[in-house]
This record gives C-alpha cells, structure tokens and sequence, in this order.
C-alpha cells in the first residue's frame, strides 16, 4: 500500500515522464523506498531509464535543463553497473537517476539467472527490479518480474559456497583467532561485519530470495 509521500512522488514521476522523449526513456522504473511503499517526506525518487539505445550524456543534460530541473550533478548510483548516473532536483524533490539499455538489463539478468555472476552487488539488480514498479509501461519490467520469480537450484549453490569460501580456509579462522587474542579490534570487527553479511547471503539463499 503507497503513503502519502509515495502517492505525491510518483505523481511527480508521471509528469517526468510525460515531458521525457521516448529515446531517452522507453520505460521509466521507479525503484527503492517509493517503489516498495516506504517512502516519507525526506525520501529522494530513484528511477531507472530504459531505452532501446545508448543515450549520450549531452542528450541527458539537454533534457534536464529543458524541463527546468536544477542542481545536476554526476553520481555513482545504486546500480552504476553499465548505467549512468545523475542527480537533479526537479520541482521540490531529489532525483537519482540512472539510464541503461533495455539489452544491457536483459543481458545481466541472464547472468544472474545462469549463475554467471554470484556477487551482493551484482545480484542486487534482481531484488531491485522484483520491487520496482513502471511508470510508464512498455511491459519491459513485467518480463523481468517474470523471469526474476524463479531463483534457480544453480544460483543457490553459487551463493552459498560463495559466501562460505572464507570460513572453509584455515588462514582465514586462524587471523580471526590471532586478531581476538591481540584485541586488535577493527580489523577484526571488519571481518565481523563482512562474516556477518555472508550470514545474510547465506539465509537469503537458503529461502531462495534475491538479495
């Protein structure tokens, strides 16, 4: 169920959207907190432009300064993988947007679907687009939702034993060890953190959910 400050961003997003030339956006996502619902009143509006060519940063800015956004400025978004990425304030809200080819996205899905690419970061863009919801729809995102419900047997096993490397090496065990009796804590609270983050990995693949 969308809040109020869902409600109103994504009103915004729909007039974006009708001022934005299809070669600079076949499809337009909305992806994070607007997307799942979750968004108040210090929330910025991250989309994803789709589009059946590559686009040129020149186009990108051109259109911004005509549709009266301000503040543009380059950033290396959520899912900088084969995208780019920039920041514009347009009416009273923060934008991050990224714009990435409808074959790029296409292409990484496969990857991640054939267990090709196992990382946090790279499986990210499947839980990204499962919650994400289209403005204005060419059905791009609804055969990546499609594709996205199944979490293949061969991802599960990449995941896992990814995530379980480091604790199958006695190196590894035996620096947390030497590090404890040293109470040399950050550097063992860095490796507390990153083990605990292959937990998570771990139960997210157990449940067969994307990360």
């Amino acid at each position: 169920t969308k809040n109020q400050a869902c409600s109103n961003r994504l009103e915004t997003v729909a007039e974006i959207a009708g001022l934005c030339p299809s070669r600079l956006a076949e499809e337009i996502i909305v992806i994070g907190s607007v997307a799942r619902g979750l968004a108040d009143d210090n929330s910025d509006i991250e989309l994803i432009f789709v589009t059946e060519d590559e686009t040129t940063e020149t186009e990108r800015l051109a259109w911004l300064k005509e549709i009266g956004a301000s503040d543009v400025q380059h950033y290396c978004g959520p899912l900088s993988e084969r995208s780019s990425w920039l920041i514009f304030r347009y009416q009273k809200y923060w934008f991050e947007a990224g714009w990435r080819q409808k074959s790029s996205i296409a292409a990484e899905i496969e990857q991640i679907l054939t267990a090709q690419v196992c990382t946090h970061e790279r499986l990210l863009l499947a839980s990204t687009l499962q919650q994400a919801t289209a403005v204005n729809g060419s059905g791009f995102l609804r055969e990546c939702q499609a594709r996205l419900q199944e979490y293949p047997q061969a991802v599960q096993d990449a995941v896992i034993a990814s995530a379980l490397s480091p604790w199958t090496k006695d190196l590894g065990l035996q620096v947390r060890r030497v590090l404890a009796a040293r109470d040399d804590r950050i550097p063992l609270l860095e490796r507390i953190i990153a083990d605990m983050h292959r937990v998570l990995r771990l139960l997210f693949a157990i449940n067969r959910q994307w990360e």
